[in-house]
């Protein structure tokens, strides 16, 4: 379909070409020059994979499929994919990072925040006896 409300998606991956609807016509571009790689430790189906690239390139991305044309790297766990992406001084974020922007239309660094950042699978060893507190307010800025 080709009206005004169409998003023509390129996937790099297969270079094919597909009609989408954009709902979300008009929005701030605050992926604008991002190359986002989610990574395939991610543990999504492929039909939300395809939605968050949809909505990443709404945002702005573009979607590529390997770390080295990647300036963006989202995932799960600190092994893998992640240690290249590090090797390159991409930036490297997970998904609750990747929605937190989306919620808030506005780019922010992932080290900002901890919990925008991928684990390590497990666990750290060392932190296994200990007891984490959080205050009970989150402030969220804006």
């Amino acid at each position: 379909s080709g009206g005004s409300n169409a998003l023509l998606y390129q996937d790099t991956r297969d270079n094919g070409k597909e009609s989408l609807r954009n709902p979300l016509k008009g929005v701030k571009q605050i992926l604008k020059s991002k190359k986002v790689l989610f990574s395939n430790d991610l543990k999504i189906g492929q039909r939300l994979r395809r939605t968050l690239e949809v909505i990443a390139v709404n945002f702005g991305a573009t979607i590529v499929s390997t770390v080295e044309e990647a300036n963006v790297f989202i995932g799960m766990y600190r092994e893998g994919e992640y240690i290249e992406a590090v090797s390159r001084g991409i930036v490297i974020g997970n998904l609750t990072w990747f929605y937190w922007m989306l919620v808030y239309r506005t780019w922010i660094k992932p080290e900002k925040n901890l919990l925008h950042y991928p684990i390590v699978r497990g666990g750290l060893p060392e932190m296994r006896e200990m007891v984490l507190i959080f205050p009970n307010k989150l402030v969220f800025p804006l």
